[in-house]
């Protein structure tokens, strides 16, 4: 199985947008992330602590997430790439009950506690959904009606202990 998710990186300077891909395979268990540096074993494990805590039946599978390039090394930054990847995570695991993760548009980081944190949806990233067609995911809708959008909390509501809160 294998899927993509895209979202944007943001950096001091401007936004940048990132595809990461993802696939399973059978061969040896476990969670490998490219292309997030040191951050990508810290977000790994952050990732198998809150699917374990939670007692989520994941199967014995090499799951692996990537990004096309390297990305700028500042965690403050990177953070924002948490839930994309922990959705593409849940999704080859059969975890999130969707069809298909190629058409959406994810922002957000989340915390060990399990508290999801959206980015507030501005004016560029509802053009970039707009433009490409893509379906916005996290806990706060954009203002503009004509914007598809999915509420992160009742696409994950079956997964017990998580939070969700937007930024200002």
């Amino acid at each position: 199985m294998e899927t993509q998710i895209h979202s944007y990186a943001f950096s001091k300077r401007d936004a940048c947008r990132v595809t990461l891909f993802g696939y399973a395979t059978k061969s040896l268990p476990g969670l490998e992330i490219n292309g997030l540096g040191r951050y990508g074993k810290t977000l790994k494990e952050k990732i198998i602590f809150l699917t374990r805590v939670r007692q989520l039946p994941v199967p014995l599978k090499r799951f692996v997430i990537s990004t096309e390039y390297d990305l700028e090394q500042d965690p403050e930054l990177l953070r924002w790439l948490d839930v994309p990847v922990l959705l593409l995570y849940w999704y080859l695991a059969g975890l999130v009950p969707m069809g298909r993760l190629d058409n959406c548009l994810a922002v957000g980081h989340i915390s060990p506690a399990g508290v999801i944190v959206g980015r507030k949806i501005d004016r560029g990233l509802v053009a970039v959904a707009q433009a490409e067609e893509l379906l916005l995911l996290g806990p706060v809708g954009p203002q503009e009606e004509e914007v598809l959008w999915i509420d992160a909390r009742e696409l994950l509501a079956h997964i017990p202990g998580l939070r969700f809160q937007a930024t200002t």
